[in-house]
């Protein structure tokens, strides 16, 4: 059964250097449309808080719906991304599956499946597409990466390394290279309690693993009776993306960027100048309680707040 969501995902052109950007948004468009008052905006001491949210382009189409047909309705998304012939591919990761959609957002078909078998998953965590144009599906709990060609042929697998195999996908090459975020606790959890773990952007070909940056911090909260954590959107945070051949990663605090080459090499540097406030406790919790409310599962809603 595929659980019904609100979750749409709707393109706009963020820039040319970026490419595409697919955001991914529940229960409204953010186009510069008021918020809905049901909405909780965080509150940060001595910053006004922000009711509006405004995209730098119009979205171009939006797909998904909480009633439509079975193709609409998204479980998680694991990603969102066009293709070289403007059509759009969404990985619905609760589903095991990913979506084709043509350039009006018109259905196509269905790739992969729930199971063990080639093209078939048991955990996608990332869904994107390659430098050579084919799609990719990273599924944790089979360790491998999956290929199919940008009309849904699949086009084999690739293993990965032993204790990469749940850290999220920032580019591939399409054969055996990947650049890959460490941005998990590799340590015993400490439960019940806020953590920071460190982060590192890493590159990854065939069994290799040779770090391009290290140094970055991510917050997380740890649940009190679950073995999980939840990466806190008002904490510390390493961000990463690429366009097919530079790689872009980000302190979301100081808005410091670094700009790398596929192979790792440094090319450069900017600030995005966003000069953002830190939060203290009380938005800490708040972004907690957030969180576990936007878990899926009533019973690690429960757990995650005794």
């Amino acid at each position: 059964m595929h659980r019904r969501s609100q979750v749409r995902a709707s393109f706009g052109t963020i820039s040319r250097a970026f490419g595409a950007l697919a955001l991914l948004v529940s229960g409204m468009q953010l186009s510069g449309q008021q918020a809905k008052p049901a909405i909780q905006w965080p509150l940060v001491n001595g910053v006004a808080p922000r009711t509006r949210v405004t995209m730098l382009a119009t979205p171009q189409l939006t797909i998904g719906t909480s009633d439509g047909p079975d193709y609409t309705l998204f479980n998680g998304i694991a990603g969102a991304v066009r293709l070289s012939d403007g059509g759009i591919a969404v990985g619905d990761a609760g589903n095991n599956r990913g979506l084709l959609f043509d350039s009006q957002g018109r259905y196509v078909r269905s790739i992969g499946r729930s199971g063990d078998g080639p093209g078939e998953f048991r955990s996608p965590l990332w869904f994107g597409r390659c430098a050579d144009g084919r799609i990719a599906i990273q599924d944790g709990d089979h360790a491998r990466v999956t290929f199919f060609s940008p009309d849904g042929t699949l086009g084999g697998s690739r293993p990965m390394p032993v204790g990469v195999r749940f850290d999220p996908i920032v580019w591939c090459s399409g054969g055996a290279q990947f650049v890959v975020l460490f941005n998990r606790p590799r340590g015993p959890l400490r439960r019940g309690e806020g953590m920071r773990a460190q982060t590192a952007v890493v590159r990854v070909e065939g069994t290799a693993v040779d770090t391009i940056v290290a140094g970055g911090v991510q917050e997380y909260y740890v649940a009190r009776e679950v073995s999980g954590y939840f990466p806190v959107p008002l904490g510390e945070a390493t961000l990463a993306t690429s366009s097919s051949r530079r790689l872009f990663v980000c302190a979301n605090l100081t808005g410091h960027c670094q700009v790398f080459d596929t192979s790792g090499t440094r090319i450069g540097e900017f600030a995005l100048g966003l000069n953002l406030a830190r939060a203290g406790e009380r938005d800490w919790q708040r972004a907690v309680d957030d969180l576990l409310g936007a878990q899926p599962s009533k019973g690690v809603r429960q757990r995650g707040a005794t």
